[in-house]
């Protein structure tokens, strides 16, 4: 600057001064100023304004010093990437950050690049030291530097654990981003020489302490005291102004500058996983913001899932890279998914301690065990964090897919929260889990309503019936079949207040309740008016009525009536937490029925029912979903499992209530548990003409219904015109719940090629009882004639495949006092305990059983309860329908390699037994059991088929034969063990073959009561249809 300048400025203000001085009005007293006060005054100004412009000049220049400044190993990297975000106008600071991330380097894992850095360390003497593996040994402060959603709360909750003050997120009510940033400025202000008589400003101050109220108990002694923080976990911000340590420019150099041997942790996570998790995270909001607010991840504007993955990548290689350069840093590194095991070996914190935890969640529930779910204790995901107060007015932001005309005016609350089971991996039935909950009731001394009176007319149910299909599930159906019944029944409304929402207010209410009652579940929900599907000369039209049966109990949102107190909430009473239990704790007696339907058949209904809108609005509105929660067919197909399975468990907890579950597709036993006509049910379809809404179940009607009640016309488009269009949509089927149910291969399996003319049971017998006699292997039967009881070697498999009188050997046995099982053993699928000890055997030393864990049952099925053993554990002594066509690879030893080699090898003095069938009989009857289902997952699940391979009629009978063949062969070769072989039509030769009385053999059904199921042999029509 031009120092003569201000010399020449001042002179001319003396020289004005002058004027002045000799010009003063009349009147007024001549004021004399030194020539050399002027001069100093003027001066004095002058420079100061100079020096305001150096500053100005200064600060112009800040933000390229800033951009400029970086740590020794950035600068030495040619690949460098810098990025300016664009400005923001609503960004507070208005700061231009620049921000870089390296090239991808080599991939190495969390555990190599451990490793690697170890050895760097030593090889440069400059390793830190960490011999000391004892609690608290690690240099505070501990930064955990992962991106988000990378097991920043988890590791919170993990050092906190270890006896560690720890933070995420927040310290106190401002975020530990926005902390380090405007430290980071101040630090720099003072750095470029603004301030240099001040001390540096380093990145905790003002953050380096809290008050103790959250993830404490209020009797704890450091409850509400201040303590000095150790750990920060979530160091980042995306807001108000974006500023992340590990990404902007200087950011780890600040970090270190100040705190050169503190100790750095990062958890890495698989990319992909971590762009899934982001992205359901308020559907994606914080990568939104990210790419507007910051300009992460770099320079492509679509930001597409590669883009995110391959910054995921770039900033744990920016980490590592710092790292390696600055060796006084105590440094960990694990993978997310193994942290478990391996993260205590550093830290010296026990591995119980760390724990799958998410944010925003109470304290009781945020955190589960390994190998817990968190679906099994979830609260909403949109619950709003503890630490943050909401904003006054603000009103949300309608999420994509939502009901958007309705959301904002509707519900500004969060959802309500809810949980769901893990699905089994064998599920059973409606008729095996009906089965159960009898004999847990029987066990308990309880009887059930249908057998107490089963010859009585009308309603057999104890009132209420709470009705907890799902929507697309027979809701309608079921309305209209008690309605037919004369039971008053509502379907989703009463007295024009949707059922749900009344369900749900009078449930908060009863949870805000101070009386000694609480608030009934169905207060103002328990009327009619009968007016709709009810014909005019109904004697009752239009009159109120109360209400017996609720179907479509549950509401996805609020269409009327909105208030503050009321805010419009989802809610479905068997799905969001303490639904179930508040109607228990007014009607404990009773009855929930549930009808469920075929999966695959429901997904496409509810999916074409509205274009997915009451899918779109479970899981927008409710936060509703399954797993693997990402919202495809799978993930609802669980979701429809895990609801039944709810259910289940519930009422297995709640014997007082009677329950009642059938399939939609099979619901021959209504009128037997109801004592409603069967006659009344029938298909319907809501928002119909009475006269319109409900057909007969036929066989073409049943078939279009199954596939979606609202549309004729399955997911591949084809019309379902009769035979050829449901074959068409039931193979589609198949083929999706083998996808869907196993993704493992089937096992090994052979049969043998069946002979021209094959033997008939005698024939064989007496050819099988030469060749041990050639061997001098005596026959049981035949070495003592006059004893009693019986004479077959145990433990007894019988082979025969299911519907060739399974059921009726196990009765037969049972009639003789044996204690015999059929399907299953202590609730579990004989085939599927076989089939895992055929496995282990496989890999073992040693061997292992084959009944190891399916000898026992608990005499309860068919017991009489006068019996000495009724309830009692006892050893199985026959084994009866002992396959599992199920998930987890489905196993039938007769026909699965090496099964029956695995029975002999444990008990090769054992007894195998075949009841053969006609066979044409017995295609019948599997095709007509279920809709031929037991035939389609062998043919998708197991692979089976017969010398066709075409699943034909025709194949099938050829597999029946070649599995006889197959076991006959097997007896020959294994002459130590006791063979019977019969024909269910003729077994006249049961008698001297076991010992036991030949009146204990009759054809029995399974699922029935113990004094039905079984009857005396009568007639032709029963042997063909009725065994088992």
């Amino acid at each position: 600057m031009n120092t003569k300048q201000p010399n020449a400025i001042a002179a001319a203000l003396l020289a004005t001064g002058s004027r002045n001085n000799g010009s003063s009005t009349a009147g007024e007293p001549k004021r004399k100023i030194s020539r050399t006060t002027l001069h100093l005054f003027t001066s004095i100004f002058l420079c100061s304004l100079v020096l305001i412009a150096d500053q100005f000049i200064r600060l112009g220049h800040l933000s390229a010093q800033v951009d400029s400044k970086d740590d020794d190993y950035t600068n030495n990297l040619p690949e460098l990437t810098r990025i300016d975000v664009p400005k923001r106008e609503e960004q507070k600071p208005n700061k231009k950050l620049g921000w870089s991330l390296p090239d991808q380097g080599a991939k190495l894992t969390s555990e190599e690049f451990m490793e690697s850095l170890q050895k760097r360390r030593l090889q440069s003497k400059l390793q830190v030291d960490t011999a000391d593996k004892s609690p608290r040994h690690l240099q505070t402060p501990i930064f955990v530097l992962n991106l988000p959603k990378s097991g920043t709360e988890t590791s919170r909750d993990y050092f906190s654990c270890g006896g560690y003050e720890s933070s995420h997120t927040y310290v106190g009510q401002k975020r530990i981003g926005t902390c380090f940033y405007e430290n980071m400025i101040k630090d720099q202000s003072i750095h470029s020489g603004l301030q240099s008589s001040k001390k540096r400003v380093p990145p905790l101050t003002g953050c380096s302490s809290l008050t103790k109220k959250f993830y404490i108990a209020k009797t704890d002694p450091l409850y509400g005291k201040n303590v000095t923080v150790e750990v920060y976990s979530d160091i980042g911000t995306p807001n108000p102004t974006c500023y992340y340590p590990t990404l902007h420019n200087g950011g780890l150099d600040y970090l270190y500058r100040h705190y050169p041997n503190a100790t750095w942790v990062v958890f890495v996570r698989n990319e992909e996983d971590w762009y899934d998790s982001m992205m359901r995270w308020y559907n994606g909001s914080l990568l939104r913001q990210w790419k507007n607010a910051c300009g992460f991840p770099g320079t492509n504007a679509a930001a597409t899932e590669a883009d995110w993955t391959n910054f995921y990548s770039r900033h744990t290689e920016k980490i590592r890279r710092f790292v390696l350069n600055h060796p006084t840093l105590n440094y960990i590194e694990v993978e997310l998914e193994n942290a478990h095991m391996t993260l205590s070996k550093y830290t010296g914190i026990e591995s119980k301690c760390w724990r799958h935890c998410l944010p925003g969640r109470q304290d009781d529930d945020k955190c589960v065990e390994i190998g817990e779910k968190h679906s099994e204790k979830k609260t909403s995901k949109t619950k709003k964090n503890p630490m943050l107060k909401a904003k006054k007015n603000q009103t949300p932001k309608s999420l994509p897919g939502a009901l958007n005309a309705t959301k904002t005016k509707m519900d500004n609350s969060p959802p309500l929260n809810w949980t769901l089971p893990i699905v089994p991996a064998v599920r059973k039935n409606a008729s095996e889990f009906m089965d159960e909950l009898a004999a847990l009731k029987h066990k308990q001394g309880m009887s059930l309503p249908w057998e107490v009176n089963p010859e009585v007319d009308g309603l057999k149910l104890p009132t209420p019936i709470f009705i907890l299909n799902l929507p697309k599930s027979g809701t309608q159906t079921l309305t209209e079949y008690f309605k037919c019944g004369e039971v008053e029944s509502s379907h989703t409304y009463v007295r024009l207040t949707r059922t749900g929402d009344c369900l749900r207010d009078n449930y908060l209410a009863d949870v805000n309740s101070t009386g000694a009652y609480g608030v009934n579940p169905l207060r103002d929900c328990d009327q009619i008016i009968k007016m709709y599907h009810v014909p005019r000369n109904h004697p009752r039209f239009n009159q109120t009525v109360t209400v017996e049966s609720y179907s479509d109990i549950g509401t996805p949102c609020k269409f009327m009536n909105l208030t503050l107190s009321n805010p419009g909430q989802c809610f479905y009473s068997s799905i969001n937490d303490g639904g179930l239990e508040h109607l228990y704790k007014f009607y404990p007696n009773a009855t929930i029925m549930l009808l469920t339907r075929e999966v695959n058949s429901w997904y496409t209904s509810i999916s074409k029912w509205n274009n997915r809108r009451l899918l779109n609005a479970w899981r927008n509105r409710c936060g509703f979903h399954g797993r693997p929660n990402d919202d495809s067919k799978e993930d609802w197909v669980d979701f429809y499992h895990a609801h039944t399975e709810k259910i289940r468990n519930f009422v297995k907890q709640h014997l007082s209530m009677t329950y009642v579950e059938m399939e939609l597709e099979d619901a021959s036993m209504i009128d037997y548990y109801t004592g409603v006509p069967a006659e009344c049910f029938k298909h319907c379809l809501p928002g119909k003409k009475h006269h319109e809404m409900c057909k007969p179940v036929g066989s073409n009607y049943t078939s279009q219904v199954d596939v979606d009640e609202d549309d004729d016309s399955d997911e591949n488009g084809l019309k379902d015109g009769g035979s050829d269009g449901s074959k068409a949509l039931q193979n589609t089927v198949m083929k999706k719940n083998k996808v869907v149910v196993d993704h493992s291969p089937p096992l090994p399996w052979s049969l043998p090629k069946v002979p021209a003319i094959q033997k008939t049971s005698d024939d064989f017998m007496e050819e099988l009882a030469t060749m041990k006699r050639a061997e001098h292997i005596s026959l049981p039967w035949e070495e003592s004639t006059d004893k009693d009881g019986l004479k077959l070697p145990t433990p007894i498999f019988i082979l025969n495949l299911p519907k060739s009188g399974t059921q009726t050997l196990t009765e037969f046995f049972k009639c003789a006092d044996l204690p015999s099982s059929h399907t299953y053993v202590k609730l579990t699928r004989t085939g599927d305990c076989l089939r895992d000890n055929y496995l282990a055997d496989l890999n073992s030393t040693d061997g292992v059983d084959p009944l190891r864990g399916c000898d026992k049952i608990e005499k309860i099925y068919h017991t009489p309860r006068s019996h000495p053993d009724f309830g009692k554990n006892v050893s199985v002594l026959t084994y009866s329908d002992i396959g599992t066509p199920f998930p987890g690879r489905c196993f039938y030893s007769s026909i699965n390699d090496g099964g029956l080699e695995h029975l002999y090898k444990h008990y090769p003095n054992a007894t195998i037994m075949l009841l053969t069938r006609e066979v044409n009989s017995w295609f019948t009857s599997m095709s007509n059991w279920n809709n031929g289902s037991l035939l389609k997952k062998w043919k998708g699940r197991c692979g089976y088929h017969g010398a066709i391979g075409d699943n034909s009629r025709l194949d099938w009978i050829s597999f029946y034969r070649a599995h006889t063949e197959n076991i006959r062969n097997f007896a020959k070769r294994h002459l130590s063990m006791a063979y019977v072989e019969m024909e269910l039509e003729d077994a006249s030769m049961i008698e001297y073959y076991t010992g036991i009385d030949q009146e204990c053999f009759q054809h029995c059904l399974p699922g029935k009561k113990a004094g039905e199921a079984c009857k005396p042999i009568a007639s032709s029509s029963v042997e063909v249809d009725g065994a088992r």
